[in-house]
């Protein structure tokens, strides 16, 4: 059975996007990390806009949601932490 695979292009995006998350929440909480996350890929994207590449919607939901995996993670992860 083969499974679709995601274009390279959104993988990458999901990777940085997760990249960001894990770097930012290293130093703030994990909604502000989340803001950060979808400013840069909103940002990405209208910069992308302005002649510089391809402005598509799925990149920057791409890049959200690979922030989104690693910040839903980590207050799991907290939250299992505090519980013992």
């Amino acid at each position: 059975m083969n499974l679709p695979l995601p274009a390279p292009d959104k993988l990458a995006h999901y990777f940085y996007g997760s990249l960001i998350a894990a770097a930012c929440l290293l130093v703030m909480s994990p909604l502000a990390s989340m803001a950060v996350v979808s400013v840069i890929a909103i940002g990405k994207e209208i910069y992308d806009g302005m002649g510089y590449g391809t402005r598509e919607v799925a990149d920057a939901l791409w890049t959200i949601a690979g922030g989104a995996v690693v910040v839903v993670s980590v207050i799991i992860a907290t939250t299992i932490t505090n519980k013992e």
